[in-house]
């Protein structure tokens, strides 16, 4: 069982947050708010072609007061002004919630920064782990922005940001805006690309991911001008490993395809681990090992599928490499620490694999390891994939107890239902079986 935050480390936690830039509820929905609802009801008279009472009527408000004070509408009236408009409800909540443009502009002008100082600024704040910080640095770093390739490489470093966060739809986003601006290097807009390609998989976009990295791998040769050759490694060698990840997944729910796409990802984690082996070297970052590793997981759930050796010999190496990871603290953070939960969710794939009476004790082991690691590097992927572990767990009887949910793993599971939407039904099932402390 996972060790739980004192009051005193929870009340540090939240002022860091204020130390990082978190927006707090009176920065989120001031005076701004209230101006931006009043435009969209403006707008939606003269969509409608409505008077003012007419809108009121539709939306069951007074005509005299139809902007509440605090400036926070209530549900009701976001569902109904989103119909009035005929907009999708998120739509209406991004433009009211929103800081407004004045609010930037006069936040830009008191930090008299530069571009060069702000990006630098963003990565920093994502190197110490500060991504809501990191995103803030971001998007103000594009405001300042004084050409496309650095207008797209502050939404690049908005991407990575949202993206350590889990919210992998925010990062797509970036990214199209990135790919969307004119003029934009071959070698940024790539990497926008790979990165967006990362976040269909982790939304479990899988058709979209693998399209994307394939298409992107075909081009790297024809990408003008000629990128670093240290850059054209690593990007290979990310673009293979999403591919291959697509190509396992789809091994699992195509059964006819199976034996052709463990083949494929065979190929493409193998090339993939010596492209990160190349970057690591050539780049001084030993910690991109941690990526080769990870492929190297990938490659025992391939032999697995083509039935290549015995699954209880395969689930045995799994165990034995988990081992290495018994105390976190040895491992180093980042990569290599982050491989060892992906190595548990690929061994989990394997042990769905045995007959049911033989899956939960390796199932418990890998749900908690990767649930484990994911709460010490922060990473929401494997949080999801933990719990997707758990849920499966929990449709069986088990010698070895139900799955139990304490007030942490509710806080967790329900974060991680709200930044992946494919996992919210397993989510939903999850806490409805489980019992609770």
């Amino acid at each position: 069982m996972r060790r739980k935050r004192s009051r005193a480390e929870q009340a540090d936690q939240a002022d860091q947050g204020r130390d990082l830039g978190v927006p707090t509820p009176e920065v989120a929905f001031g005076e701004p708010s209230k101006a931006r609802m009043a435009e969209l009801l403006a707008m939606a008279m003269a969509y409608r072609d409505w008077s003012q009472r007419e809108l009121a009527e539709f939306l069951g408000r007074d005509a005299h007061n139809l902007i509440p004070p605090s400036g926070i509408p209530k549900v009701d009236f976001v569902m109904r002004l989103a119909k009035a408009l005929d907009w999708p409800a998120a739509a209406v909540l991004d433009d009211v919630c929103g800081l407004g443009a004045d609010h930037h502009a006069a936040s830009d002008q008191a930090a008299g920064s530069d571009f060069a100082s702000l990006n630098r600024a963003a990565y920093q704040a994502w190197v110490d782990g500060a991504f809501e910080r990191s995103v803030e640095l971001a998007l103000r770093a594009s405001r300042v922005a004084q050409t496309p390739d650095e207008a797209a490489q502050a939404d690049l470093r908005e991407c990575v940001a949202w993206t350590y966060q889990g919210r992998c739809q925010s990062a797509i986003e970036a990214c199209h805006r990135g790919l969307r601006r004119v003029a934009v290097s071959a070698q940024i807009a790539a990497d926008l690309r790979a990165n967006m390609a990362s976040c269909y998989f982790a939304l479990a976009h899988v058709h979209e991911a693998e399209g994307l990295a394939e298409r992107l791998l075909g081009e790297l040769d024809s990408l003008e001008p000629l990128p670093d050759a240290r850059w054209r490694v690593g990007i290979e060698a990310h673009l293979l490993y999403v591919r291959a990840q697509c190509q396992l997944h789809r091994a699992e729910s195509e059964p006819l395809s199976a034996t052709r796409l463990a083949v494929a990802a065979r190929s493409d984690f193998t090339m993939s681990a010596e492209a990160w082996r190349r970057t690591a070297e050539l780049l001084a970052m030993p910690g991109f090992l941690g990526r080769a590793h990870t492929c190297e997981g990938g490659l025992l759930v391939v032999q697995a599928i083509l039935a290549e050796r015995p699954l209880s010999e395969i689930l045995e190496d799994f165990v034995a490499e988990l081992d290495q990871a018994i105390d976190l603290r040895t491992v180093p953070k980042g990569d290599p620490l982050e491989s060892f939960g992906w190595w548990a969710v690929f061994g989990a794939s394997v042990a769905l694999r045995l007959p049911s009476s033989g899956q939960d004790q390796y199932l418990a082991v890998f749900a908690n390891k990767a649930l484990e690691i994911a709460e010490h590097s922060g990473n929401w992927s494997l949080r999801e994939r933990a719990f997707t572990i758990d849920c499966l767990r929990s449709r069986r009887p088990s010698e070895f107890g139900g799955v139990v949910l304490d007030g942490e793993d509710v806080r967790v599971l329900t974060g991680a239902m709200g930044r992946f939407p494919a996992f919210r039904p397993a989510g939903w099932e999850l806490l409805r079986r489980a019992g609770r402390i």
